[in-house]
């Protein structure tokens, strides 16, 4: 599927919703899940994902593209030049995949730095433990 540059796509549940086979979806648009404000050109994220891939599949987002969130359920290969937003989780890889970032990606309500190892010296064992 292609998103051209002055078009919108948006869903009540998700802008783009696939369920067979990995596909490609590539947005130079706006793709947005719940409502899009044209008066204040802003993206409500009232949905589940802008775009949802559940055999995962290739997301290209170019420099003008703008989605509310991306959710895979297979792997994912996601190439982001543009921006992509969320409330929630901006980036679902359930499938595992990669992150080509040279946009950016926000998370609104959950911003979490990865599971990092830390030790205890007192106890000589380590915990895992995320952090803010």
């Amino acid at each position: 599927m292609t998103n051209e540059s002055a078009a919108k796509i948006v869903g009540s549940l998700s802008g783009v919703y696939g369920t067979a086979a990995a596909s490609t979806v590539t947005d130079a648009g706006t793709i947005a899940s719940g409502s899009y404000n044209t008066a204040t050109v802003a993206i409500t994220a009232g949905g589940t994902a802008g775009i949802q891939r559940d055999a995962g599949g290739t997301v290209v987002n170019q420099a003008r593209g703008c989605n509310d969130a991306i959710c895979a359920g297979g792997a994912l290969a996601l190439t982001n030049a543009g921006s992509i937003r969320s409330q929630g989780d901006a980036v679902v890889a359930n499938g595992g995949g990669s992150v080509l970032n040279t946009g950016s990606i926000a998370s609104v309500s959950r911003n979490w730095l990865p599971r990092r190892r830390r030790c205890c010296r007192r106890a000589r064992r380590c915990r895992w433990q995320n952090r803010r």
